[in-house]
């Protein structure tokens, strides 16, 4: 069985390419910095929120990720599917 962050941030099946994508994005709507994606934030995307907070970042950021997530789960899906057909 692979691991949480094998399959969220390590597997070369586009997990590279969703997090850039999410990076560049990121850095067009705010001038925070990006995060470094981990396990421990990916879990704990839904309570987060910054310090100073006095803009929508924190609700973009959770966006991003939950996007990215469901787009690498998808595709892992889809390969695993062909692979099995």
């Amino acid at each position: 069985m692979q691991s949480e962050q094998h399959v969220w941030l390590e597997c070369e099946n586009g997990q590279a390419l969703a997090w850039e994508t999410a990076r560049f994005i990121w850095r067009k709507i705010t001038s925070r910095t990006w995060p470094n994606i981990s396990t421990g934030l990916i879990k704990c995307i839904a309570a987060l929120s910054f310090k100073d907070n006095l803009s929508k970042d924190p609700e973009r950021l959770r966006i991003l990720i939950s996007m990215r997530i469901w787009a690498i789960w998808r595709s892992r899906n889809k390969i695993q599917y062909s692979i099995r057909t």
